[in-house]
């Protein structure tokens, strides 16, 4: 059960709406709906589960002087990034940590910001201020890569012949969400 026909052909057993002659002509569900529920089901699959890590395939050129970046809406969640030319990993705060980690690192008590114009060699990417957006803390001072650790959704299916992403072992619960969106048309 890796392509996308071998889930149909599951679901038309459970939904006892075969197909005649290898044709969903008089089928009650055609296979372009499954298809759309297949990549439904998966995608949200992914999304609440996020059973698909990514190490190698998300990538983001930084420019010297540049704190915010967009990043792939694919990206469910960055887990933290390595810098290409230094090895350095990159962690992972929200916006509220990385006020609280500035202001208790100071030797006097400052007010809350400040932190923004700092600039070095970046140590955290905030993704809790805008949607697909990160910003990085300290500001780079120089040009580098950043390879993001991430959960992703899974890949959109078009055809039969298209390869599921989700784990085998999560399989049989994509078919439940597809039999109960057949089962509301």
């Amino acid at each position: 059960m890796n392509t996308v026909a071998d889930i149909i052909d599951l679901a038309r057993k459970e939904l006892s709406d075969p197909e005649f002659n290898s044709v969903d002509t008089y089928s009650f569900y055609k296979d372009s709906e499954l298809i759309e529920w297949i990549n439904n089901a998966q995608q949200e699959f992914s999304t609440y589960t996020k059973c698909l890590p990514d190490y190698s395939s998300y990538s983001l050129a930084l420019t010297g002087g540049i704190r915010e970046y967009d990043y792939n809406t694919s990206i469910i969640e960055i887990q933290g990034g390595r810098l290409a030319a230094s090895g350095n990993r990159i962690k992972v705060d929200s916006y509220e940590g990385i006020e609280r980690r500035y202001v208790m690192n100071q030797a006097d008590i400052t007010p809350f910001g400040g932190w923004e114009s700092a600039s070095g060699t970046p140590k955290f990417i905030i993704t809790d201020v805008e949607a697909s957006k990160l910003i990085l803390y300290p500001i780079p001072t120089e040009s580098d890569t950043l390879n993001l650790y991430v959960f992703k959704v899974s890949n959109e299916v078009n055809s039969t012949d298209d390869v599921l992403e989700i784990p085998a072992q999560h399989r049989y619960g994509l078919l439940f969400r597809i039999m109960s969106l057949a089962f509301a048309k």
